[in-house]
């Protein structure tokens, strides 16, 4: 099929009332990209292509495609408190958001956590595919901290409402808003979808359930990890992963994210070796060496990304006698000295 490209000249010919169908196949035919990533930093850059000027003008027009130009249909209002939820996790209900990261606390979510989700439905007025809703929440004290650090990058915040408790929202930008629940039976929820305008994330909002952390792991897609298939997991992340002598592989860990958990499987193991590659005994100091070196080639790190960057910078230090100083003791989970 040959696409027909409509130019400036093509739109100021059409028919208002007959070429609405035609305008906005052609639009909809333009590729419109644009790179989200659900994370709390502030740097939040965009590549986008916009559309041509006059097809835009002509759409804003016609009133069609309200999304494609970035404009609000009908205002969503901003939600108010009503009867709050139990529960402490917050998540969303709605098919169309794919849960894709979850990364808990070590009491498997019972103070702290992170659930992540893009949305994977087909694109509306309100909702475009590839959207991401990043779910924090943490121990009730934090609250004032972070709407301290809103109010200070941001300004002031609008009222609002998050599954029947009193909220704050702010904008990031014109695709990006996060609102902040009040803390609610010991706990604070922050919650930030990007990649969507105001009327869709309130829209969001509505999606949203609570439940315990006990109850977590039946909502979890397929590719995550039960409780029950957390120990063989486990076992097969350390297959080709070199052990220290005395290191008790039965590894304890919360997570259900398979990523996350191979952080705390090879942050385990490599912070034993690390202790030993401290060690005034040299047999045991160079075995070490050894092994952080070769651990470039364990298996696991091909899930884990940046993660695997980190170990494998350790061990290219190591090999060209470097100091280890400066490497991220926080991100690595192990002091290095």
């Amino acid at each position: 099929m040959t696409t027909r490209k409509l130019n400036d000249e093509g739109v100021a010919r059409l028919d208002i009332s007959a070429g609405r169908a035609e305008l906005l196949e052609e639009i909809m035919a333009l590729q419109t990209t644009e790179t989200l990533t659900a994370t709390t930093n502030r740097d939040h850059r965009r590549s986008r292509r916009w559309l041509p000027a006059a097809a835009a003008a002509a759409v804003a027009a016609l009133v069609v495609a309200p999304l494609l130009l970035d404009q609000d249909p009908v205002a969503v209002d901003l939600p108010v408190a009503t009867q709050p939820l139990a529960g402490s996790v917050v998540l969303l209900k709605d098919d169309a958001w794919r849960l894709y990261h979850v990364d808990l606390d070590s009491e498997g979510g019972e103070d702290d956590g992170t659930l992540a989700y893009r949305y994977e439905g087909p694109a509306t007025q309100t909702q475009r595919t590839g959207a991401v809703v990043e779910i924090d929440w943490r121990p009730a004290e934090a609250y004032r901290h972070y709407v301290r650090d809103r109010n200070s990058d941001l300004g002031d915040a609008e009222d609002a409402a998050v599954l029947g408790v009193p909220a704050r929202m702010w904008t990031y930008s014109a695709t990006d808003h996060a609102v902040l629940r009040q803390p609610h039976e010991g706990n604070m929820v922050e919650i930030r979808g990007q990649g969507m305008r105001r009327n869709a994330f309130l829209t969001m909002l509505d999606e949203l359930t609570m439940l315990d952390p006990a109850d977590l792991e039946a909502h979890l897609p397929e590719e995550f990890v039960t409780a029950a298939e957390r120990p063989a997991v486990i076992a097969s992340m350390l297959e080709g992963v070199a052990l220290p002598d005395g290191f008790d592989p039965q590894i304890t860990s919360w997570q259900v994210d398979r990523r996350v958990l191979g952080t705390e499987v090879v942050r385990a193991v490599t912070c034993a070796w690390l202790e030993r590659y401290e060690s005034d005994d040299a047999a045991v100091a160079d075995e070490a060496a050894e092994a952080l070196i070769g651990a470039r080639d364990w298996p696991v790190l091909a899930e884990l990304d940046e993660y695997a960057d980190g170990i494998r910078e350790i061990g290219d230090r190591i090999r060209s006698g470097r100091s280890l100083e400066g490497i991220e003791a926080e991100n690595l989970g192990c002091q290095i000295k």
